[in-house]
């Protein structure tokens, strides 16, 4: 009987601890957050878009892209697969209409999901699942409609399109591949890395002369080339079946076939037309008169891959995400750039050669430019300021971000104020310290913005990297006055944290930053690890080549030396992106210093190798592209 017991009590303790164990591991939900309950509110889709946007016409194009009717047609076709039922779970759901919104903001900007989840009051996990559910409706929806399989009717229209507006018959379509840029999906390897040192996937596409797209392939990987990719895509056995018959030339006897162009990375067919080799042009006339007519209108498939990634910003910065919903997005915006092409009032992103000009009573184009000039410089003089404030703006204290969202996360929750300006509450507390002095203003100036404003506003602009009128928009405050703020505070930050934060280099701190490294890696007598980065920016006004980099972008170089714990020792940002990383080591101040032994008696004694009798000075270490010294 005794034993008995102690079984019986054995298996008791054992299906606690069992408990026990499935209890830690089966996290409770966590409350839903104040600040997401306040989305009906204070919510983007309330404040901004409902109340503003609705009632001006310029800044709803700008926002999304779309004007209001082709946005409400685009809802109309997927409002019944968005919409969902309140029940006892979800009694008040987020509206169709707000997700194709949000979907639709995420499209035109590429911002973060955590940036729009501060932006329309949702969780980012949430923002991330609705994307996704838009982005598989749209393409449902919209592909049918606005990329339909090109039939031999739609190829002959797309062919005299090409002859009246680019002089070139018998043209179906222009194809080229673009590199869309992404982050490195997770065991991957090299599959999706480019001849152009980058992660991708290739969007390659046949182009109609208005710079519609007529075909779309997204199924490749960055590795491979546009050749390979056509001839295994189902478009290569589509066009061979649906080219129009053979013919003649206009003005001429000549039978020709219809053809797709394409540039030197297509293989010369039967139905693929590419130019006479460079070699062959510079000997022959007609040759190159040839050239320079298929590149013209080949030109098409440039400048829709140009309106696409101008209109639809995504595709500006690394997209990071799966790439099976890259697919969605590529195939979405290329549906709605074609919708948008399809308008027939012109619009931002029309073609600027749609518009006819007259032929009779045309005046000399010098005095028009004269006339220009006066009445621009006149213009200037008088003008009179259509606001002092703009009615916009001054509801800043009743919806802005910071006075309905940031007060309140620093306060009740650090973990969300840390994802908006990668800072806790106490490390922004003593950063406004040390900054505000700096950037108060005088009491004297009415409504001025506080340095807490102003430091949160960059702050939240360095992690996110968001445009100045997104920023605008969420802070009530004109783009202007968020430029002006911006370089303010980022001028004050250098000169206040340089001395603190990157001092001087002395004996006492080389010799502990050595220590790190042969703690943490075993490398003795190392004073720091050497090295550049290429910062991409949009290439400067009237600079030419100056910054543009080995990387095919335009940068500045980040020179830097790190020690073990990845802090910054010091920093050279001067240079432009076409120089190397040896010269601009060698003309920086710490490199001319080091390379001429004036460090010297900043640097600590040659020092015995551990476990050895070898006398070893101290030394950088960097990769191949720096100089031996």
């Amino acid at each position: 009987m005794d034993v008995l017991n102690v079984v019986i009590d054995a298996l008791y303790d054992e299906e606690e601890e069992e408990d026990l164990l499935l209890m830690s591991l089966c996290k409770k939900n966590e409350k839903t957050k104040n600040m997401f309950l306040s989305r009906e509110t204070e919510g983007c889709f309330q404040l901004l878009i409902t109340r503003h946007l609705m009632d001006d016409d310029t800044k709803f194009q700008e926002y999304f892209r779309l004007t209001k009717h082709e946005f409400f047609g685009v809802h109309d076709i997927v409002s019944e697969n968005l919409r969902t039922v309140p029940s006892s779970f979800v009694r008040r759901p987020i509206s169709s209409c707000e997700k194709l919104a949000l979907t639709l903001r995420y499209l035109a900007t590429g911002e973060s999901l955590r940036s729009l989840s501060f932006q329309f009051r949702i969780s980012h996990n949430h923002v991330g699942r609705i994307v996704k559910s838009v982005l598989c409706v749209l393409a449902e929806k919209l592909l049918p409609l606005y990329l339909p399989a090109p039939t031999e009717y739609d190829l002959k229209a797309v062919a005299n399109e090409f002859f009246e507006k680019w002089n070139f018959p018998n043209c179906c379509g222009a194809i080229d591949g673009k590199h869309v840029h992404i982050v490195c999906p997770k065991n991957t390897g090299s599959l999706y890395f480019n001849y152009e040192s980058y992660f991708s996937i290739v969007l390659l596409a046949i182009v109609a002369a208005k710079y519609k797209f007529i075909y779309v392939d997204v199924e490749a990987y960055g590795k491979e080339g546009d050749s390979g990719i056509f001839q295994r895509s189902s478009v290569y056995q589509h066009i061979h079946k649906t080219l129009p018959k053979e013919r003649i030339l206009p003005g001429t006897g000549i039978v020709a076939p219809h053809v797709i162009i394409g540039d030197e990375a297509f293989q010369l067919t039967q139905s693929v037309l590419r130019s006479y080799p460079r070699d062959q042009a510079r000997v022959d006339i007609e040759k190159r008169i040839f050239n320079y007519r298929i590149c013209r209108a080949r030109r098409t498939s440039e400048n829709a891959f140009g309106i696409l990634c101008q209109t639809f910003r995504i595709y500006y910065a690394p997209i990071a995400i799966d790439p099976i919903w890259i697919d969605k997005i590529i195939l979405v915006t290329c549906s709605l750039h074609n919708l948008l092409r399809s308008s027939r009032t012109l619009s931002l992103f029309s073609d600027p050669t749609d518009i006819r000009m007259p032929e009779e009573n045309m005046i000399n184009l010098q005095h028009v430019l004269m006339l220009v000039a006066i009445a621009r410089k006149r213009r200037y003089r008088t003008r009179i300021r259509r606001y002092g404030v703009r009615p916009f703006n001054k509801l800043r204290k009743l919806h802005g971000q910071y006075e309905t969202m940031v007060k309140y996360i620093k306060t009740n929750d650090e973990k969300e104020f840390f994802s908006y300006t990668r800072m806790t509450p106490a490390m922004f507390d003593h950063l406004l310290m040390l900054v505000e002095p700096k950037v108060r203003k005088h009491p004297s100036r009415k409504n001025a913005l506080c340095p807490s404003f102003r430091l949160c506003l960059t702050l939240h602009y360095l992690a996110e990297g968001c445009s100045m009128k997104e920023i605008s928009r969420n802070y009530y405050i004109g783009k202007a006055t968020a430029h002006v703020i911006i370089r303010e505070i980022c001028t004050v930050l250098w000169d206040v944290l340089k001395d603190i934060y990157i001092p001087e280099p002395t004996i006492e701190r080389m010799v502990e930053v050595s220590k790190g490294f042969y703690r943490r890696w075993n490398m003795p007598n190392c004073l720091g690890a050497l090295d550049g980065k290429h910062v991409s920016i949009q290439a400067p006004y009237h600079s030419g080549s100056e910054y543009f980099s080995y990387k095919k972008s335009f940068s500045l170089v980040l020179m830097a030396a790190c020690d073990s714990y990845y802090k910054f020792i010091y920093v050279d940002i001067a240079a432009p992106g076409s120089l190397h990383d040896s010269y601009i080591f060698r003309q920086s101040n710490f490199g001319r210093a080091f390379l001429s032994n004036e460090f010297e008696d900043r640097l600590p004694q040659a020092k015995v190798l551990p476990n050895s009798n070898i006398v070893l000075p101290y030394f950088l270490v960097a990769d191949q592209s720096l100089p031996v010294a």
